[in-house]
């Protein structure tokens, strides 16, 4: 491992001074023999170091005050060192800069993150791109049961949709989620780390609950207003049980879980939450969470009438639009059975009148009624043209109607729940789908109508014949 490495290489000096936080591991050797330096300060140990620190992505650099000597990851240089004796100070520093921090010395990161208070973590944290993994470097390198991750789900990383009836007057400075600093895996035995970082889910799931909050060092103000209002200034290491924290994250996900629900359910929350709060705890147990769904089940059959009248309205309009859709149908369809009809009319009358005159049926139509026939081929080409271009028109209203119904209703109802009651349009696109289908028969049958009446014209003709088009 890492220290295993600085420590084999500096065994031979005295280690006067270790530090490690969040952002540097610091380790300080003092000695007085120089010559020993420049075994230390040789290249091959300068190019180990350094290719072990590359893993991690860091920087670092020794430096000798006394000596006025310096190498770091970009640069080495061996100590020019006399043959004098005296105290010098070895100075190695470890920057973690990458979003991977390394525990190099488990106890004394752990004094580090006691001492700091939650609101300089929360800054050192923000500093740092997600996902962050916190991994102890004295156990086996990247075992799973050696790192901690924060960060990493999109959810957590995403800058959180905090409602605008909480006030989190840190919001620019630290605006974390709960999600965040949530631990999913941990064991019940709670390491230093993932103590604090589990009071800071708490802090974040009251930050999204309650109406105001403020962090300042350890203390976490907040104010909650329900049925009767609270405040509360927690000491965020003594007041905040990690029992109740679950209770609040549970109810924080249910909150959050609709984007477009969120105000009534922080409503009803703090409504249920201060009926069940102390003046002196925020502490709460799971019967609270139990009260919180049982009601929500309340309100929404309390409003379920209103509901289905206004769903059944919607299912009505959205009914009577559709049937404009058949209505179109049946008017091209009308038209298609005039233009066989006046086709058959005038044929069969011609093929009467021809018979009772003389009989003879090889050449029914003369010049003047095969003038009149190419006339109605003429008018009927017209008419299916007309009447397709009426189908397109009505088709094009049809649609704007039904965009407009929904419209109408976005006011009411959530565009979820309206999708769910037109069945995101599949009646409507079934019902498009089914008039196109028809009308393309329609059309097909209406032009083969047209050039089977034009063959027989020109077969029955006098007047015209088959030759004359060519």
């Amino acid at each position: 491992m890492t220290i295993d490495i600085i420590d084999h290489f500096f065994s031979s000096l005295e280690g006067v001074r270790v530090k490690d936080t969040f952002d540097l591991f610091r380790i300080d050797y003092k000695t007085n023999d120089l010559k020993l330096l420049k075994e230390i300060f040789t290249k091959e140990n300068y190019t180990t170091i350094n290719e072990e620190l590359k893993k991690h992505e860091y920087s670092w650099d020794v430096s000798i005050d006394e000596l006025d000597y310096s190498i770091s990851q970009n640069s080495f240089s061996t100590p020019n060192i006399d043959d004098e004796s005296f105290d010098v100070v070895v100075e190695f520093n470890i920057y973690k800069t990458s979003n991977r921090v390394v525990i190099f010395d488990e106890s004394l990161f752990n004094d580090f993150i006691n001492k700091i208070d939650y609101e300089n973590l929360l800054l050192a944290i923000k500093r740092k791109p997600a996902p962050i993994e916190f991994i102890n470097d004295s156990s086996v390198f990247y075992g799973d049961s050696n790192i901690i991750i924060l960060g990493n789900t999109k959810d957590s990383v995403e800058k959180a949709n905090l409602s605008y009836q909480c006030n989190f007057r840190n919001y620019n400075q630290i605006n974390f989620s709960p999600n965040y600093f949530h631990l999913p895996n941990v064991n019940d035995q709670l390491s230093v780390l993932e103590t604090k970082l589990k009071k800071l889910n708490f802090v974040y799931c009251l930050v999204y609950i309650c109406n105001s909050s403020e962090i300042h060092e350890n203390n976490l103000d907040v104010t909650i207003s329900g049925n009767k209002t609270l405040k509360y200034s927690l000491n965020i290491n003594e007041d905040l049980d990690l029992e109740a924290a679950n209770h609040y994250y549970n109810i924080y996900k249910w909150i959050y879980s609709e984007s477009t629900k969120i105000e009534d359910k922080l409503g009803l929350s703090r409504n249920i939450i201060t009926s069940y709060l102390k003046e002196d705890s925020i502490s709460i147990d799971g019967s609270v969470f139990n009260s919180i769904l049982s009601s929500n089940q309340i309100y929404v059959k309390g409003n379920i009438n209103k509901y289905f009248e206004v769903r059944n309205k919607i299912i009505e309009q959205i009914e009577q639009t559709i049937s404009k859709v058949n209505q179109s149908l049946d008017t091209f369809f009308n038209n298609f059975q005039k233009n066989i009809l006046i086709f058959l009319s005038f044929f069969l009358s011609i093929f009467i009148y021809k018979i009772s005159r003389n009989g003879d049926v090889e050449k029914i139509f003369n010049e003047d009624t095969s003038m009149i026939g190419l006339y109605f081929v003429a008018i009927s080409a017209c008419f299916l043209l007309v009447s397709y271009i009426i189908y397109r028109m009505d088709k094009k209203r049809v649609g704007e109607r039904y965009e407009n119904v929904k419209k109408r209703y976005q006011d009411v109802l959530i565009q979820d729940d309206i999708d769910k009651i037109i069945n995101n349009d599949a009646e409507y696109k079934d019902e498009i789908k089914f008039l196109e289908k028809r009308i393309g028969w329609y059309v097909s049958l209406w032009i083969i109508s047209i050039i089977l009446f034009v063959v027989i014209l020109f077969l029955t003709s006098s007047y015209l014949n088959l030759t004359s088009l060519t």
